[in-house]
């Protein structure tokens, strides 16, 4: 990985995730988005989703808020952001499968 590239991996673990999830993932335009979104997969048990890009699984928890029976893998560039991504997950007693690595290598 090149010296930049790691400078903004550590951006994103130490700064960015964490303050995300304390800031705009809260907001009410924010929250609304995401069931706007997810009302129109219509999704049912059983059904696979992979979550590219995922970040720290605030998808992920709508998700399985909506219906736990879903497989889920989540996607993302940031090995912090897949770790609190599971976590979430795993609150609401559901374990999602995780790949760090970039979409473009799909």
């Amino acid at each position: 990985m090149s010296p930049a590239r790691s400078l903004v991996q550590l951006y994103f673990d130490l700064i960015y995730n964490p303050a995300f999830d304390l800031t705009v993932a809260r907001t009410t335009p924010y929250r609304r988005l995401h069931r706007e979104c997810l009302d129109k997969l219509n999704l049912k048990d059983g059904d696979s989703v992979v979550c590219i890009g995922v970040g720290t699984g605030n998808e992920v928890a709508e998700l399985l808020g909506r219906n736990r029976y879903l497989d889920i893998v989540g996607i993302d560039t940031s090995s912090m952001a897949l770790q609190r991504a599971r976590k979430k997950a795993e609150k609401m007693g559901k374990r999602i499968a995780t790949l760090m690595m970039d979409a473009q290598s799909l």
